[in-house]
């Protein structure tokens, strides 16, 4: 496994995937929320639909948003904010990689 240090934006990234955090309700983590920024709103456009949900271990596969120099988003459920722990973003986490697994994913930031 290879590990690497990023200094640029999120939508800046040549990657496969990117994965970013969602709350129940479709509020954005930070990280989500600059990537948000970046492709001018495309990510809250997507989640005012509703399809997605942000439970805790969900997760979406998404093509790239318009300005996004990765292939894919990946967007990891994390449940209410108010309930986000160490056990529970582990779970997610583990959620996370297995949907990257099963998408044969193969960079991911």
């Amino acid at each position: 496994m290879q590990f690497d240090v990023f200094s640029k934006g999120l939508a800046q990234l040549r990657v496969d995937c990117l994965v970013v955090g969602v709350h129940e309700g479709g509020e954005l983590s930070d990280p989500a929320r600059q990537l948000d920024r970046a492709t001018g709103g495309a990510l809250s456009r997507f989640l005012a639909h509703g399809d997605f949900a942000g439970r805790g271990g969900d997760t979406r596969l998404l093509p790239a948003l318009p300005r996004m120099r990765a292939s894919r988003l990946l967007l990891a459920g994390q449940g209410p904010r108010a309930t986000l722990s160490r056990r529970a973003w582990r779970s997610e986490t583990a959620a996370a990689v297995g949907a990257q697994s099963r998408a044969r994913v193969a960079s991911a930031a």
